[in-house]
């Protein structure tokens, strides 16, 4: 390969200045999160050593626990500037984090005084889960987890944790991920729930979930079972990570947590881990980086490791388009922005790798418009000398290995001091300018808050004429739509090796009606698990973070960790069973 794939999102940073990752410098020595694929036969020592080989520059450095692994894909610091002169013959792409909190940008010139000092973390050290069997261990990667309201004060279940905010951890192996040269993030203020605690009290609360729905297709639940004793493991997420209503930044980060996991899992132990976070974007071709990083840790743990994702719940959220255009033909999609968006939007246009198509961004009063074409480049649209939307074109990015994109990207629609972009229906046309037909899948990306947190953003959609939104019988006198339910599975959730979960209705057996869907062009979900109690009842019980309440969670990102527990009992079925004469 002659060159560096590089993130779509990456270049959209540099087009804006970091200007919408809240980076009002234009300086290019911030080191910023990376998340690395290197090349066959290429470790993370020998990125390592090319850093080493720059001096005096400082370009960056890998993650110390990387540095003695044999695996391919790695988390690294590296300096802004430096991005685009990575060596092709070390690495094969990249993703950023791309934090919102400025603090997460550290400037190269602190970073050459520190690196002599010892920087660590808060570090308990806790050998082993006293008087739990470490056989099967529940780990949860999530937000807010109030350990205490599902586990109990002092509970001896808590193996391992790591607090990627306060940069305090426990277990037997401390972090070493760089995580020191970021600031602290504040302590919120005390919420009654949060995301975090409620999947984690359903995957590995001491009490199973109950439920007052009176039918149901399977008997209700013992009070204990084996995952009610089971040891867990929890990473809280960087707070500006979970913010990002995109779900980008989430690729270092998660990387990083389950590999602490690893690091503190007992020899020959199995650990199934849940991650209820997802993207609504991507190639949905099981090829991006972070999946690609996945399957690959799945792989070398050799059927001691399951991840479990949710398969998201955009099913309804009409941000998915797909159709085939012949040649010389066009489609336009109409994209309805929200107003009050304090966060950009974003549609990504994916086309197979011999696809030649053009794409035209018209502004909802039909007076700007931008063109850019498949392949590489980007066109600008701007408001006085601040660009406010753009389409940027990549024929091998960082997210796919075997499609193109152009993405489609647009500023808030609400700022303060500074030009938005405008709210309204605009007007987006692909055509076909190859010789052979091309499957165009046009996907919008996600930009709402997870639960507990504060919303910044407005999930912007395709809309139709002559059709209403989320209607609750298709109309069978219009055309097929080219607005499509299928095809809308969670964006880091179809790889291989990864478990992917979707939701149904425990009283009557129906698969819920936002839960994400596979097609023709995209896996399907592996298996359902229950993510409401019934039409009206929305929602699984799970834990307050106080431990003497209880909340709903719904969604699939309440079905995923229901599976995460059924996988752990099974586990346990199966090692009893194993031990009988």
């Amino acid at each position: 390969m002659s060159k560096v794939l590089k993130d779509i999102y990456w270049q959209f940073a540099e087009l804006t200045g970091y200007r919408y990752w809240h980076l009002q410098d234009t300086h290019q020595n911030w080191y910023v999160q990376t998340l690395v694929e290197l090349q066959p036969g290429k470790t993370a020592e020998d990125l390592q050593q090319w850093f080493k080989a720059q001096n005096p520059t400082q370009l960056g450095f890998v993650s110390r626990h990387y540095r003695s692994l044999p695996h391919r894909f790695c988390a690294a610091w590296i300096a802004r500037g430096a991005l685009s002169e990575l060596p092709a013959d070390l690495i094969v792409r990249f993703k950023l984090g791309l934090p919102t909190n400025p603090n997460a940008f550290y400037p190269l010139e602190a970073f050459r005084v520190l690196q002599g000092q010892r920087l660590k973390n808060r570090f308990v050290r806790n050998s082993s889960a006293l008087g739990v069997p470490a056989n099967e261990v529940i780990g949860i990667i999530d937000d807010g987890i109030q350990t205490t309201g599902f586990l109990g004060t002092g509970s001896p279940r808590l193996m391992a944790s790591w607090d990627q905010n306060s940069l305090t951890s426990s277990g037997s192996v401390a972090p070493r991920f760089g995580y020191s040269l970021l600031s602290a993030v504040p302590i919120p203020k005390p919420v009654a729930v949060s995301h975090g605690t409620l999947v984690a009290s359903i995957a590995a609360g001491a009490i199973t979930p109950q439920y007052r729905s009176r039918q149901t297709l399977r008997p209700l639940p013992a009070k204990v079972d084996a995952a009610s004793i089971a040891p867990v493991m929890t990473v809280q997420l960087r707070q500006d990570t979970v913010v990002d209503t995109s779900g980008g930044a989430l690729a270092v980060n998660v990387l990083d947590g389950l590999h602490f996991m690893l690091a503190n899992l007992p020899t020959q132990a199995k650990l199934a881990v849940n991650i209820s976070f997802g993207t609504m974007a991507g190639a949905h071709d099981g090829t991006s980086i972070l999946e690609s990083a996945m399957a690959e840790l799945v792989d070398a743990m050799a059927g001691r490791l399951e991840i479990v994702l949710p398969a998201g719940n955009s099913r309804q959220a009409q941000a998915h388009a797909r159709f085939e255009l012949h040649p010389n033909t066009s489609r336009e999609l109409i994209w309805r922005v929200l107003p009050d968006d304090r966060t950009p939007s974003y549609v990504e246009i994916w086309g197979s790798l011999d696809a030649k198509f053009e794409v035209t961004l018209t502004s909802p009063d039909g007076r700007h418009s931008i063109a850019g074409v498949s392949g590489s480049g980007a066109a600008e649209l701007k408001s006085g000398s601040t660009v406010i939307g753009a389409l940027i074109a990549n024929d091998q990015p960082a997210s796919s290995m075997t499609k193109q994109v152009v993405l489609v990207a647009l500023a808030p629609t609400r700022t303060v001091g500074a030009p938005r972009a405008p709210h309204g229906d605009w007007k987006i046309r692909i055509k076909n300018t190859g010789a052979n037909n091309a499957d165009i899948d046009a996907w919008i990306e996600r930009d709402n808050a997870s639960f507990g947190q504060k919303s910044k953003g407005r999930q912007s959609y395709f809309v139709e004429p002559n059709r209403t939104r989320q209607p609750q019988a298709k109309p069978t006198a219009l055309p097929p739509s080219v607005v499509a339910e299928e095809g809308t599975l969670n964006g880091i959730g179809t790889g291989s090796g990864i478990t992917v979960v979707g939701g149904y209705r425990l009283s009557d057996g129906q698969a819920a009606a936002y839960s994400g869907l596979g097609s023709s062009r995209v896996r399907p979900p592996d298996t359902h698990a229950p993510s409401d109690e019934s039409a009206l009842l929305r929602g699984i019980l799970g834990s307050s973070n106080s431990g003497c309440g209880v909340a709903r969670l719904s969604g699939t990102s309440a079905a995923a960790p229901w599976h995460t527990r059924e996988i752990v009992n099974q586990w346990v079925a199966l090692t009893n069973a194993a031990a009988r004469p």
